[in-house]
């Protein structure tokens, strides 16, 4: 194996020739021989990262499918995109996680409709990650449902992508959020009244006509934190 660790370093490609020459006739025994193998058949053109990520014989990791990933360029990834409901888990995790890095604006209406057909929380949270990197979205509707979500993950996803519209328009979904059961959700919505204008003000407003202790104690850590900042 530490053969094969180099001529993928390295991208021997004549060396891969003669590894893949060599393993013929040998029995591949576990995923990470299979995937190193595949790699060597990448570099000598015997294969592409498209095909084997789209072969349901392989069983590789969501880092392997991710490294497979990077090599596609964005026609490719589109390939994927339209036959996405045939993709391992591993696979769907790694596609929408490319996609966000990429900044794929492209992919945000495909995002978009995954997130309401999803029934997984953890690869709904990867989609509101991958949509947050994008960071370029016109419509926030179909993220308000996600701020009464069970999972306080997905409710401090959705409540940092609303809040990067004009406070007149996210305030109305911010502000009761400053007394959610999770620290992480009231601080991030705190953060996102905060930082926009007359931001502080609302703050000090809703403070004072709240009864809830817990939105008292966050309004003022965010108001402490600006201070400092």
């Amino acid at each position: 194996m530490n053969g094969l660790y180099r001529t993928i370093d390295f991208q021997l490609v004549a060396l891969a020739e003669s590894h893949l020459k060599r393993w013929e006739s040998k029995k591949v025994a576990t995923v990470e021989e299979d995937y190193y193998l595949s790699l060597l058949k990448i570099m000598t053109g015997k294969t592409t990262a498209l095909h084997i990520i789209k072969d349901d014989e392989h069983q590789f990791s969501e880092h392997q499918n991710r490294a497979l990933l990077l090599k596609l360029e964005n026609r490719q990834l589109q390939d994927l995109v339209q036959n996405y409901s045939f993709l391992s888990r591993p696979a769907k995790l790694s596609l929408i996680d490319v996609i966000g890095e990429k900044n794929y604006v492209e992919y945000q209406e495909f995002l978009m409709s995954q997130l309401q057909l999803e029934e997984e929380s953890e690869i709904r949270i990867r989609i509101l990650k991958a949509n947050e990197m994008i960071g370029f979205y016109k419509d926030y509707s179909s993220i308000v449902p996600f701020l009464e979500s069970d999972y306080w993950e997905e409710r401090m996803l959705a409540a940092r992508l609303i809040g990067t519209f004009p406070l007149d328009e996210s305030k109305g979904y911010l502000l009761p959020l400053l007394e959610d059961s999770s620290w992480w959700v009231r601080s991030t919505a705190a953060r996102s009244v905060a930082k926009q204008k007359n931001g502080t003000e609302l703050l000090l407003a809703y403070k004072d006509s709240t009864q809830d202790r817990f939105a008292v104690e966050i309004i003022e850590e965010q108001l402490m934190r600006g201070v400092f900042a």
